[in-house]
């Protein structure tokens, strides 16, 4: 019998959480030109903050090879929001 895991479930369901918390659905943005060799590739990180940006892009980032330049958004000073449900008694 096969059995299947929930942790995709409690995935998505934390997931959805965090995007009606932060406006939207975290995503990983990467422009690639096109016609033009010299342009730069960009990589951009999207309702993340903190270091959470960093965590979801170094892989990115380390197949693209040498980062150039990184420019942070303020969103990156701030503390990402969670949740935490306490039950006492």
């Amino acid at each position: 019998m096969e059995r299947k895991s929930n942790t995709s479930d409690l995935y998505s369901k934390k997931e959805a959480m965090f995007e009606m918390a932060n406006n939207g659905p975290r995503k990983i943005e990467v422009l690639v030109p096109v016609n033009d060799e010299d342009a730069e590739t960009i990589v951009e990180a999207l309702n993340f903050k903190g270091k959470a940006c960093d965590l979801a892009t170094k892989d990115i980032e380390r197949s693209l090879g040498t980062v150039q330049a990184k420019k942070l958004k303020p969103e990156y000073n701030a503390k990402d929001t969670v949740q935490k449900n306490i039950k006492l008694g």
